[in-house]
């Protein structure tokens, strides 16, 4: 029972360290994840896409953040627009966070090269809380029994849902990227209640900016450095990194995490395959830098995309398969 307090005052740390920047789901191979951080990303690639991603973060440190997404979006070329949907679950501890968004953009080319993306995801961000789970320094817990000797804590499980935006820009000219989004716009706030307690969570407004550019080296290798960037106006996280390509099949980079000592957090190495037009499987680890590393083995995150040809037809131009929302 002792080393089970010890880890919870852990994660106790872990969570008012990293409060702010796990209010957002945490992905290192932010590129292939466009529909988790910016909706204008929504129909930006041809045919139907199938896109998921699984991230285990800090391997070895208990009650440690896990995070799915799974979404699927395509393109109306008709309409210059693209829908989609999209599903995130993100585990920080005794804490579940659970959002499930219906997205819509809109695409206008500008000149003859550039295009200007608006995109917006509405829906239900659903929290909930794993009561039985939480452990207090007064609590009595033999013979299977809870009795935490404290009512503000909740013995069950609690769950609260409230509605939900996001809203985004993505802008490309060229070989150039650039995206800006505002996520939870409505800084929705999931309010909990058991016995006499009233607890009200607001997830804070986010601000996200992306800029990448792809440089194309010869006929088969491209390199593509990018930077994300997020705020909510209090703290700021910055992820850069770059991913070099050979062939259109193969590609390897390196990330990192953080810009001063305070913020650093991690080195990701990034490696995967291209197979056709069809899929796309990439691989990322995560080395700590910062002072949870002793706690901790790394991180390890799976990207798997599977596009399935368009259906609808578009005469306009030449078609240009890129994964890749950065």
């Amino acid at each position: 029972m002792r080393k089970l307090k010890e880890a919870f005052l852990i994660l106790l740390v872990v969570i008012g360290i990293n409060a702010h920047a796990q209010q957002l789901p945490q992905f290192s191979q932010y590129g292939f994840t466009g529909l988790v951080y910016n909706p204008a990303y929504c129909g930006s690639s041809e045919g139907i896409n199938i896109e998921t991603a699984f991230r285990a973060q800090w391997v070895g440190l208990p009650e440690r953040p896990l995070t799915q997404s799974i979404g699927a979006h395509l393109p109306m070329p008709v309409i210059n627009s693209g829908a989609g949907l999209v599903v995130i679950n993100d585990m920080l501890g005794l804490e579940r966070k659970t959002a499930m968004y219906a997205n819509y953009a809109y695409a206008r080319q500008i000149g003859k090269k550039n295009i200007l993306a608006a995109g917006i995801q509405v829906g239900i961000l659903q929290a909930g809380w794993q009561g039985n789970r939480f452990i207090s320094p007064e609590g009595e817990y033999s013979g299977g029994s809870i009795n935490h000797n404290d009512n503000l804590i909740p013995t069950g499980t609690q769950a609260s849902a409230a509605v939900n935006m996001n809203v985004g820009l993505l802008y490309r000219a060229g070989n150039l990227t650039t995206g800006l989004a505002v996520m939870n716009l409505l800084e929705p706030e999931n309010n909990f209640t058991w016995a006499d307690n009233r607890v009200s969570v607001t997830n804070t407004r986010h601000y996200l900016l992306n800029f990448a550019y792809n440089f194309e080296i010869n006929r088969i290798i491209t390199l593509l450095p990018s930077v994300l960037m997020k705020t909510d106006m209090v703290k700021y996280q910055i992820d850069a990194g770059a991913i070099l390509t050979y062939d259109q099949m193969f590609h390897g980079g390196v990330s990192i995490r953080g810009y001063e000592p305070s913020s650093l957090d991690a080195v990701a190495i990034i490696g995967g395959i291209s197979l056709g037009n069809k899929w796309l499987i990439s691989y990322a680890y995560d080395i700590g830098i910062s002072k949870l590393r002793k706690f901790n083995t790394g991180s390890h995150e799976l990207v798997v995309h599977y596009r399935i040809s368009n259906f609808v037809s578009q005469n306009k131009g030449k078609t240009i398969y890129n994964p890749r929302f950065m």
